[in-house]
Parts: structure tokens; sequence; C-alpha cells
């Protein structure tokens, strides 16, 4: 068995500079990611659900978070990721 290559995972914010006001939502796009069928969105750390087809999440932020995105080459979420 020969491994195909992992996904690549990007992530974009829609706010200028990732900055947002106080109430404002973040959407996050992982769209320009390759190889990649589904996607895991974490806030610290933490999963804000199970991967799915849908490459971006609307979040709403406190001071300092960081968000990530797992980008898998299956549509359930399984395989090599990055």
């Amino acid at each position: 068995v020969t491994p195909g290559p992992a996904p690549s995972a990007v992530l974009v914010s829609d706010q200028p500079s990732d900055t947002a006001c106080a109430g404002e939502d973040f959407v996050f796009d992982a769209s320009g990611s390759t190889g990649a069928l589904s996607y895991e969105f974490f806030v610290d750390g933490v999963s804000t659900g199970a991967p799915s087809t849908t490459p971006t999440v609307t979040l709403s932020l406190t001071d300092s978070q960081t968000v990530r995105v797992d980008a898998f080459p299956t549509a359930i979420g399984t395989g090599c990721m990055l």
C-alpha cells in the first residue's frame, strides 16, 4: 500500500487583520486547503464539532483564543491529516 499525500490545511478569516469588536463573529474558511474533503475546527485545542464536509465555521471568540483546522482526505474525517 502506498499512502497518498496528506492534505494541506489553509485557514483564513473574514475579519481584516483577524480583529473583531465585542459581539462580532468570525467566519473561518478552509476551502483553500488542498486534498481535503472534510474539516474539523478547534478553538484553543477543543473541537467545535465532528468533522464535516463544510469548509467554513462561524465562531464568536474572546481575547487571545486560537483557531485551527484539521483537513482530512476523506468525507468522513479519517485518514492522514495536516
